[in-house]
This record gives C-alpha cells, structure tokens and sequence, in this order.
C-alpha cells in the first residue's frame, strides 16, 4: 500500500512525461481533491497509507488529465479574484488576465456604489460576482446566451452567497429598455483561423460559443458599439476584454469618451475602458 507521498511523486512523474506545464502544482490539486484534504496535508500526512479506492480515483482523474482535459474541469472548480467558482465544460475557465480587468473596474466604483451593473456574456459569472462581492450595493445582473452557463453561474452566486439577477439571451436583447451605469464583457472574440491553433485544453474541451467571434472575432465589439448606446446612462462606463487589433478604433467617436486601450501582462492590447459623453447623450 503506497503512502500519500509516493503517490504524489508518481502522480508528479506522470505529468511530467504527458508534458503538462506544471506538474508538481497539478499533482498537489488532484491528489488533494481525491484524498479530501487540503495541499498542505499532502505533506503533513505524507506517511499515510492511501487506499486502493483512492488509487482507483487517481488513475481516472490522471486519465482525463492525460487527455488534456483542463485541470479545472475534473477538480469541478477554480479560485478567482475574490472567490471560488464551479467551472464545467459549458463555461469558460475564467483567466488571470480576467482578473486584472476585475481590478480595473473595481478601481473605477466607489465602495459604497448603489448603481446598475451589467455582465454581458458571463459565463460562469466570474466577473459580475466578483464585482458583488467587493461592491455589495451595486444592483448585478448577469446575462449570457447559453442556459448552461446561466445554470453554472447561478450556482456560484448560490456558493458565494450572492444576490444578483440572471437574464438570457443574446447581447442586449433580454435587457429590453432598460438602462445601466456601467458594463463589463469578456465576449468570444477568437477567430475561426486562431480558434484552430489554440492547445488542445482550449479547442477540445472549452465551449466554442464562449470563444468563437464572428467576422475574425470583430462582430460582438461592432453590435455592442452600436446596440449599447440605448441602455446607458449619462456617463456610463465600459470594460470590454479585446480580440482583435484596433478595436479603439471602433470607440473612437462623438459618443465616447476617455477611451483607454491598456495590454495585459504580457504586453497585449487586452482591455479597453470608455465611458459615455454626456454631450452626446440621446
């Protein structure tokens, strides 16, 4: 009978030759995930006798690994800015460049904010609850046009603790006339053509809904150039995640703003923040 530390290192030497990037973290994940217990008792437990049911466990959770399944996936969930989310293959696994546009908005909201947000494509709701739960007041609504994503992101708001409204169907459309103070988006935005070259964990396991744009990734950015301006209020702002290059440029006009293009941790153009001119309101 093998002990919790001889499994951890074959389960570290395994990954290594399926040529997963960090094997050491992602053994420490799926064994603590199998044994119930938390990485640090890994180690602190580490002579303990680990049964054949758990062994059991572990080769089928390595398998699908070993297929290039996304860790998060087979753990069921994934730590995200401010909390812990269910991920599953109807959503997106939320990013840290995600993270860092989470930032950006709750630097731009007042702690005490009463206002109206909006999280449009939501997936899991990574974004939208995450805004909640640092902006308690604000009024949330997530929106996405899958029912499965809706599904899981309802779920989060359940774990978390989180009151905010859910609405589906596409961009704008379940929003009627209603207005809003300010919206976050991390829409599909890759090309069929860039969608072929993404790593198996991507192309064979991630909805391709949530990542695939119409018209090399540009479609979702020009409706919502054009179809938001009947749902903001004087001064409303907006945090968009970008594709493709130039997407400024579609901002770039009477109705906007303090436009701001700023790139992500490896020097990419990656978020773009406007807000709406109350010279040209309508």
């Amino acid at each position: 009978m093998k002990t919790t530390l001889e499994l951890l290192e074959l389960t570290e030497s395994y990954l290594r030759d399926k040529q997963i990037s960090s094997p050491k973290v992602e053994a420490q994940w799926l064994l603590a995930q199998v044994l119930k217990m938390d990485r640090l008792q890994l180690y602190t437990d580490a002579h303990k006798p680990v049964t054949e049911s758990e062994v059991k466990k572990l080769r089928a959770a390595l398998k699908r690994r070993g297929a290039r399944e996304p860790l998060q996936y087979i753990i069921g969930e994934t730590d995200f800015f401010n909390l812990t989310l269910k991920v599953t293959p109807d959503v997106l696994i939320p990013r840290p460049e995600t993270e860092v546009l989470v930032e950006k908005i709750l630097q731009a909201i007042p702690e005490d904010s009463n206002k109206v947000f909006w999280d449009i494509c939501s997936g899991s709701g990574a974004i939208g609850l995450s805004v909640k739960k640092a902006r308690p007041n604000l009024k949330v609504v997530l929106s996405d046009i899958s029912n499965k994503a809706l599904a899981v992101a309802k779920e989060n708001a359940k774990i978390n603790e989180l009151e905010v409204e859910f609405l589906e169907g596409d961009l704008f459309f379940p929003f009627s006339e209603r207005r809003t103070d300010f919206i976050a988006s991390n829409p599909p935005y890759v090309s069929e053509k860039d969608y072929l070259t993404l790593e198996p964990e991507v192309r064979e396991f991630e909805p391709k809904l949530a990542l695939v744009g119409r018209d090399d990734g540009w479609e979702f950015y020009k409706r919502f150039e054009k179809e938001c301006r009947s749902h903001l209020n004087p001064e409303a702002m907006i945090w968009l995640e970008l594709g493709p290059e130039n997407t400024k440029s579609l901002f770039e006009n009477p109705f906007w703003e303090a436009i701001k293009e700023e790139v992500d941790y490896a020097g990419h153009s990656r978020y773009l923040t406007a807000r709406q001119n109350p010279l040209n309101f309508k």
